[in-house]
Parts: structure tokens; sequence; C-alpha cells
């Protein structure tokens, strides 16, 4: 016996998989926090089922109102998918744009409703609707999705593409079928229209699986290399990073350099206030130099305890003493708020650029070796180390300020 698949079969079967995919992906927001995209596309799903159930229930009580509103919801369904998108692949998109397009096809439906068009005009507006919101999104995924999220996001594309192939080809059946449009809109082409729908939510639903899973383990790895406390890359990180700037820059004929910083008697904070007062210091700090003292290709990092790396591209020793003088003045100008009276905190900083020859752990040996000098020196001070072949062994070579103090170059 061969089943015979109505319109109302498929229907309810489509209305199934639509209820089946909103609640595992609502469920899943339950369970994986800090991944907005994910309740956005549980909000789109929902939608989308809303949108079935209209255009299945109302059908019979108002054709017009049921068309407009169910397929006005489909539309808010697509552009809640390219909002998750959006924010999934960390691309800004001003939500009038998908908004006005939601708005154009429940007006470009209400007109055809009001004027009694027929199914065939209908079935052309919602092709053409269907059609724009897929190139949409496979442009957003093909062309703004970054690399770490490559794979996942063409998966979602093809998907999205095959989608748009079927409507490509929907709105020629439509269009060249003539005074046979309307049988068959409503019969052989109706009914591969549920059968697509269903197949691409199932489809889609996978793929934006997949973008989680594979977004969950980006934010795995990145976590993996960030210090807990400050947010900044930890030590393993900074040394693998540090590694590949410095590649990247010898490549291209640039200097590199390093600055290597120690926040001065931290132990007496520590020992005095407390460790979560040096906490408070830590954080306080780190905000200073992140908010505005750093280039913008500046790689910052917690190297251990309260020595902190900073990476300087396309900077050579002069330049990275600027900016090391900068970082200095914002530390010691900006005493850490806490009862009863603010704390006072200074850094020693070593400044060592690249030489040419050793690789990114020897630059932060020398910049520590400048650290050290920078201590013996007394302190609130930065001391750049020498690249100069002769030089080489030597402890420092220029040191400009001593507690605020300027001071004089040295060999």
């Amino acid at each position: 016996m061969v089943m015979q698949l109505d319109l109302y079969t498929l229907g309810v079967v489509g209305l199934v998989i639509a209820v089946t995919i909103a609640t595992s992906f609502t469920l899943l927001g339950l369970v994986l926090r800090g991944l907005p995209a994910l309740h956005i596309w549980a909000a789109a799903f929902w939608t989308a089922t809303l949108g079935v159930i209209v255009l299945n229930t109302l059908a019979n009580w108002s054709a017009p109102t049921a068309m407009i509103i169910g397929n006005g919801l489909i539309s808010g369904a697509n552009a809640l998918m390219l909002i998750g998108l959006c924010v999934h692949v960390q691309v800004r998109m001003p939500l009038r744009y998908p908004l006005a397009l939601v708005a154009l096809y429940v007006l470009g439906q209400s007109y055809l409703g009001i004027a009694g068009a027929g199914h065939p005009a209908v079935d052309i507006t919602f092709a053409i609707h269907s059609l724009i919101w897929d190139a949409w999104m496979i442009w957003l995924l093909l062309a703004r999705s970054p690399v770490e999220l490559r794979k996942s996001c063409s998966f979602t594309a093809a998907v999205l593409l095959i989608d748009l192939c079927f409507y490509l080809w929907r709105l020629s059946a439509i269009t060249q079928a003539g005074h046979l449009a309307t049988s068959l809109t409503q019969g052989p082409l109706a009914t591969l229209g549920y059968i697509m729908g269903a197949l691409s939510a199932l489809l889609l639903s996978t793929a934006f699986t997949l973008m989680l899973a594979e977004r969950l383990m980006l934010d795995l790895r990145e976590q993996a290399r960030t210090d807990g406390l400050t947010g900044l890359l930890d030590h393993t990180a900074v040394l693998e990073d540090g590694s590949r700037m410095l590649t990247q820059c010898r490549r291209q004929h640039r200097p590199c350099s390093v600055l290597m910083m120690d926040l001065d008697y931290f132990k007496t904070i520590n020992d005095t206030w407390g460790h979560a007062t040096g906490d408070a210091v830590l954080i306080h700090v780190v905000r200073l130099i992140r908010q505005s003292v750093l280039p913008a290709d500046a790689l910052f990092a917690r190297y251990g305890g309260e020595e902190f790396v900073i990476v300087l591209p396309d900077r050579s020793a002069d330049e990275a003493t600027a900016v090391a003088e900068r970082v200095r003045l914002k530390v010691s100008g900006s005493p850490v708020p806490h009862q009863p009276s603010p704390i006072r905190v200074t850094a020693s900083i070593g400044v060592a650029s690249d030489d040419g020859e050793n690789g990114f752990n020897a630059i932060v040996g020398r910049a520590d070796d400048a650290l050290y000098a920078a201590k013996h020196r007394g302190r609130d001070c930065w001391v750049c180390q020498s690249t100069d072949a002769s030089q080489r062994h030597s402890a420092t070579t220029a040191v400009t300020s001593v507690y605020g103090q300027p001071g004089t170059a040295t060999g």
C-alpha cells in the first residue's frame, strides 16, 4: 500500500518538525550559556513555527488575513536568523535593514490580499522574498565570517544555497507556467514546497548546531589561552602569538619591540591589604593601559604574577621607549581607589627590540634583563637594552627616567 501524502498531511509533518527544532534550540539555550545567537535562533524557529500554524489553521477562517500574518511571521523568522548570524560572526548591522525588508514584504502581501490576487502572484512574491534572505545570509557567511568559523559557516552557506536554488527553480516554474500556474502552485509545486521547507529547516538547524559547536570550541581554546583575572593572554599564548608576530615583522622588514613590565613592591600590597586588593590593583592597572596607552596593534599579556609583556610590532627601540614612558606615567599617575586612602602604584619596565638574529624568547629574555636593571636603578623607570652587537652583553644602554625625574643616556 502506498501512502498518499496530501497537503494537510505534509502541513502536519512540517509543523511537528518545526516544533521539534524550536524546542531543541530552546532547551539548548537553557544549558549552553554565553551564546546569544542560540537564543536568537530559538526565537526564529518559534516565530517560523507560529507562522506555519497561522497559515495552516487560519486559512479556512480568513485566507487573506492568514496569508498576511503567516507570511509576515515567516519573514520575521528570516530576519531573526540573519540577526543571529550577525551576532555569531560578530558583524554589526543596523536592525533597520532586516526590519525594512520584513515591513516591505508584509505591505506587499497586504496589497495582494486586498487586491484579491491569486496564488501565482503570492508565490512569486514569496519566492523573491526568500531569494533575498538566502542571498543576504550567504553573503554574510562567506564574506564576513572570521577564519576560525569558516568551516561551519561554509556548510550553512551551502544549505542556504540549496534553498536559494529551489526558489530560483520555483520562481522559474511559476513564471513560465502561463495559464497552468494556478494548478501548479496548488498541486505539485505546493507539495514540493512543503517537502523542501521541512528539509531546509532540518538542514538549517543542523548547520546552526555545527556553528554553535565550532564557536564553543573556539571560545574554549581562547579561554585556555586567557588569564582568568585580567582577561589578557597568558604566558604560553603570548609566546606563541609573539613569535608569529615577530616572524611577520621580519618577513616584511619591519622592527618589533617588547616591553616587560613589573609592578613595584607588589608583594607589600598583598601583605598589607590582602590578595583581594592585590587582584584589584592588577585589574586597575590593566584597565588603564588597555584603554588609553597602547597602540591598536600591540599585544598585551600577563606573563605571570605582577609581570606583563607588551609586544609592539612595527615599533623601533626609540618608539618602544616612548610607549614605555607613557605606560609608566599612566600607572604612577593613577592611584588605585581604596579605603581609607588610594594606593599609589608604580611600574618598572624593560625594553628590548628585535636584533634580527634570535627568536622571540630571546627578545623577551633581554627585556627581562632590562627590567631587572630598572629595578636596580631605583624602580618607577624604564631601561632599554641595546641591540648593537658591541653592547649586546651590557645590562642597559639607555635610561630616561627614575621616579619621574629625567635621567641621562648611559653606555
